[in-house]
């Protein structure tokens, strides 16, 4: 065993992440391809990107930054992982700059909505950047992650509720359980490798209880309007 440790020592950092450790962070990559396979059908199927605009140009910016730019502490098999990402969410990025403007009901922002997403891009890319070269974050950037995903399961829950009729038009119930899984997954990790960092913990937790929320409103949520057309249709 030794000496397959030493032979994936350059892609693998056994000694700082044991076995189990891994595992759960290959599920949590696997689990978020499995939610980029889907967002991606999505796209094809109706013409929408339901991650939003801002959450997808810093998705970007910090899967780029640890596939090329930084230095992470795990070995090279993390930088293949970010690297993966990274190209499946140049479609999404693409295809936000096509469809995105669909979810917002706002002239302004429709009209300045290129340069938004631009100015979250660079902004995004820097920060990520300089959280790590000032060791504001771990070897993992698993603390600008969580930064990235409180966004995440916040902004799809307010845009659940205000869009409540793409649901399995746009929205996927499968996105919402895959996204659930891939950063649960990460948490099982950063509860057993940062158990005192309770600054991340937190985040952790709080990104579980919204993507919790999130599936079930994806599943329960009646909106009074909804709700009355049904009614109207029944009847």
């Amino acid at each position: 065993m030794e000496t397959l440790y030493n032979l994936l020592d350059p892609y693998i950092d056994f000694h700082r992440y044991p076995p189990v450790q891994l595992v759960f962070l290959g599920f949590g990559f696997i689990f978020w391809v499995l939610a980029y396979k889907e967002i991606l059908q999505g796209i094809r199927k109706y013409q929408l990107v339901e991650i939003p605009m801002i959450v997808v140009a810093l998705d970007i910016s910090w899967e780029f930054s640890w596939a090329f730019l930084l230095k992470n502490d795990l070995g090279l098999l993390f930088s293949f992982g970010c690297a993966i990402w990274f190209f499946l969410d140049i479609f999404i990025n693409y295809n936000t700059l096509r469809y995105g403007y669909k979810l917002v009901t706002n002239s302004w922002i429709k009209k300045m909505y290129g340069w938004i997403y631009l100015f979250v891009l660079i902004g995004g890319l820097s920060i990520t950047y300089f959280m790590r070269e000032k060791a504001a974050d771990n070897g993992l950037g698993v603390i600008s992650a969580y930064f990235i995903n409180l966004m995440i399961s916040s902004l799809y829950i307010y845009q659940l509720l205000t869009s409540p009729q793409l649901r399995n038009r746009g929205f996927s119930y499968r996105v919402a359980w895959t996204k659930f899984l891939g950063t649960g997954s990460i948490t099982v990790v950063c509860f057993m490798h940062w158990a005192h960092n309770w600054y991340l913990l937190t985040m952790c937790l709080m990104v579980a209880v919204m993507d919790i929320t999130y599936i079930w409103l994806f599943k329960y949520y009646q909106p009074e309007a909804l709700a009355d057309n049904a009614k109207a249709a029944a009847g």
